[in-house]
């Protein structure tokens, strides 16, 4: 709830208007002089969803007016979130403006597990939208900070990191050879990789990743869907390749051959 100084600041309608429109604009100068003459509109949202201005400043593309607003705004006011729960940093993983996740991270490596209203961190929020070299960065930090992935693998409703990188078919074409799967979007290959793990977990279908690939004609360089029985000879092979065969033990033929 906002307090009585905060409603005085906003009911004048230029205190928001001018900066977002200056926002807008890309005038991210202008959007700096107007809170540095306005400091104590600087705490206060710019859009119907709470917006702060850190959070469309990371919209910027680079780090300077993120910086800037900063050494304005009150120290915590960089952890702030919005109606959805995104913070900043949460913003800055879907455009992939790493200087700004690198200044914000710099604050406190806390936002890195900071969860939004559907329980997904920044890092996932990246692979959702497939920007692979956000979530290389937040991957590198994560295991600086903690050591493992344990609190990046899944959101509130049980889907995976690696999942959602596919349901937006962040994987680029995939074929039998591991130079084709590298070409293309490819932050669902490059969470693959990165923390096997990730090919162990299932949706709430009961379905693993590549299972989930296999009935996507999209994933394959033919665009054939194939049949139940080639898709999962073919996910089986796919899996052979990237996996330890250990892992696929279970299933009723030997890989190697």
């Amino acid at each position: 709830m906002r307090n009585r100084s905060e409603e005085e600041i906003i009911s004048s309608p230029r205190r928001v208007t001018e900066p977002f429109r200056d926002a807008l604009n890309g005038d991210w100068e202008g959007m700096k002089r107007f809170y540095e003459k306005n400091r104590e509109a600087a705490v206060l949202p710019l859009t119907l969803t709470n917006d702060t201005p850190l959070h469309i400043a990371v919209y910027s593309g680079g780090k300077s007016p993120l910086e800037e607003l900063l050494r304005i705004v009150p120290n915590d006011h960089f952890t702030r979130q919005n109606d959805y729960l995104n913070t900043p940093l949460h913003e800055a993983g879907v455009i992939g403006n790493v200087e700004a996740a690198q200044v914000l991270v710099n604050l406190s490596a806390a936002q890195l597990d900071v969860r939004n209203i559907l329980g997904e961190t920044p890092m996932f929020r990246a692979a959702a939208f497939g920007v692979t070299k956000m979530v290389q960065y937040l991957a590198a930090e994560v295991r600086r900070v903690q050591g493992d992935m344990d609190v990046q693998r899944l959101r509130d409703d049980g889907t995976s990191i690696l999942h959602i990188a596919i349901y937006g078919q962040h994987f680029g074409p995939l074929s039998l050879s591991l130079s084709t799967c590298s070409t293309g979007s490819k932050t669902a290959l490059w969470l693959l990789r990165n923390d096997e793990i990730l090919g162990e977990l299932k949706d709430k279908n009961g379905w693993s990743c590549l299972h989930l690939l296999a009935k996507m004609p999209s994933a394959f360089k033919s665009g054939y869907l194939m049949g139940k029985l080639t898709a999962l000879i073919y996910s089986c092979i796919l899996s052979s390749k990237l996996f330890p065969i250990k892992a696929f033990s279970s299933f009723p033929f030997n890989l190697e051959n």
